[in-house]
């Protein structure tokens, strides 16, 4: 197993990969993960592991060399965040654009099976269709971050459909929960964990005008899992695109299943509210979705406990 990007999805990937008894090479470049959570992982099994760019020809092919041969690339490596300030663009762009279509190619090149790319559910747009299937079509997600995933689904379908490999984009929503990444930077926490780590710290949780409509939702243990199913999904077309999560909430929703897990600790938490209500229905997955799910998914607020529960730990950074 090969894995591009050791960050918050990813180092949780690798952490299952490897109690499952799977060997597994990963790149990262360190810009978002602290390098105590490589050496923790290599405790858990056979991980190699090579420092270096997702857009360096060179560092992705000494990757499939340890690899070869491969049997299932995960592609999780990205700036995902669309906060202003996150990155540069050119920085972004290199990683998001140019070091997906390095690694896909030279994937093709060392004849690997399955290509497994973690995708979003905001390809959809910001404000998320009634139904969300494999053909729902695109709609433009409010930032160009988020939209560079709808250009590599494009490249990676066009490489599938060459008889290169068989490709799978799973389309998350957002990911919350506990993993082997935690960040504590606002402009790379999903709201969930960004919510629960202000309720502790006892800062108001701010629901911005922009947040409307409802939004799709998954906790980290099932976002990996989804993945894994991903790579082992039987498909006779060469690219499957899927919507996965386990459920959908507004931003102000949210807020208050904060507020009152917090209340059950003995905080006291502030809501600041500038969201419209909700209008339209809550979207609805195609059931191809629930064949990458495991039998029992997360729930929100049980994440929410899980969440509050870790930062209130001593675990805030």
């Amino acid at each position: 197993m090969v894995i591009f990007g050791l960050g918050y999805i990813g180092a949780e990937l690798a952490r299952r990969l490897l109690l499952a008894g799977h060997q597994v090479v990963a790149l990262d470049n360190g810009f978002n993960t602290p390098p105590a959570v490589w050496d923790d992982l290599k405790s858990l099994g056979d991980l190699r592991f090579v420092v270096g760019d997702v857009a360096d020809a060179g560092a992705v092919a000494e990757v499939f060399r340890q690899a070869s041969p491969v049997d299932t690339v995960f592609f999780t490596a990205a700036q995902a965040s669309a906060h202003p300030d996150a990155a540069p663009w050119a920085y972004t762009e290199r990683t998001n654009i140019t070091g997906f279509r390095t690694a896909l190619d030279l994937a093709v090149g060392a004849g690997v099976g399955r290509f497994v790319y973690t995708s979003s559910i905001k390809v959809h747009g910001s404000r998320l269709p009634a139904r969300l299937g494999p053909d729902t079509p695109y709609r433009w997600p409010g930032d160009p971050v988020h939209w560079t995933q709808a250009f590599n689904e494009g490249l990676l379908r066009d490489r599938a459909e060459r008889g290169g490999l068989r490709g799978v984009a799973v389309r998350l929503g957002i990911v919350y929960g506990v993993g082997p990444v935690m960040r504590t930077d606002p402009r790379f926490m999903t709201v969930v964990n960004r919510f629960c780590l202000a309720a502790t710290r006892g800062e108001p949780l701010t629901v911005h005008p922009g947040a409307v409509g409802y939004q799709a939702f998954i906790h980290l243990r099932d976002a990996a899992a989804g993945l894994i199913n991903a790579a082992s999904l039987p498909s006779e077309a060469p690219f499957i695109a899927i919507p996965l999560a386990t459920g959908f909430f507004t931003v102000s929703q949210v807020a208050r299943v904060v507020r009152r897990a917090a209340g059950r600790r003995g905080l006291r938490v502030e809501i600041i509210d500038r969201a419209s209500s909700a209008r339209g229905r809550r979207p609805r997955l195609d059931p191809a979705s629930g064949r990458l799910l495991p039998e029992r998914s997360v729930s929100l607020a049980d994440g929410i406990e899980e969440l509050l529960d870790y930062w209130l730990g001593g675990s805030s950074g």
